[in-house]
């Protein structure tokens, strides 16, 4: 067990739990569900890397619940050619599906970002410098950037 990745994984596992929790913790549903591509895209990334360490972190977990090493060869069925292909554990059968499962819920937070209509909230000083982002590229009729003006907290009367 190397206590530095071990520290690196868990750290970078619970940071990025602590921040999700941070972001959503004060928002209703349907910010929720506005704010789970923000964190998919912005957050997963450091919890896939810390996942994506752990049993080199805890190799002897791993090892009592696989019962063989993470470092046993893993072999694939031989190829009609007559190829043998042989991999560790780790690389064939932990870091190919959890990359896949990274790279799939990447593709989801993409979809899902375009599938939400964009709102920026601005604060009513600074509205004249996205002025210019007011209609979108595609339609006329289609707004990109809402204005909702708000009182700004740090506005004095």
């Amino acid at each position: 067990m190397s206590p530095r990745i071990l520290a690196t994984s868990l750290g970078l596992m619970g940071s990025t739990i602590l921040a999700g929790y941070l972001i959503l913790r004060k928002a209703n549903k349907s910010l929720v569900l506005a704010r789970i591509p923000v964190l998919i895209e912005c957050l997963l990334i450091f919890f896939y890397a810390g996942f994506f360490e752990l049993p080199r972190a805890l190799p002897s977990l791993f090892e009592f619940l696989l019962g063989h090493s993470i470092y046993a060869e893993y072999v694939y069925p031989v190829r009609p050619d007559g190829i043998r292909i042989t991999e560790t554990w780790l690389s064939a059968r932990w870091w190919t599906p959890v990359r896949n499962i990274y790279f799939a819920a990447v593709v989801v937070g993409i979809a899902w970002a375009i599938a939400n209509e964009p709102q920026v909230y601005i604060c009513p000083q600074f509205a004249f410098l996205f002025a210019f982002r007011r209609f979108t590229y595609l339609e006329p009729q289609t707004v990109l950037v809402k204005m909702v003006p708000f009182r700004h907290p740090c506005r004095f009367r």
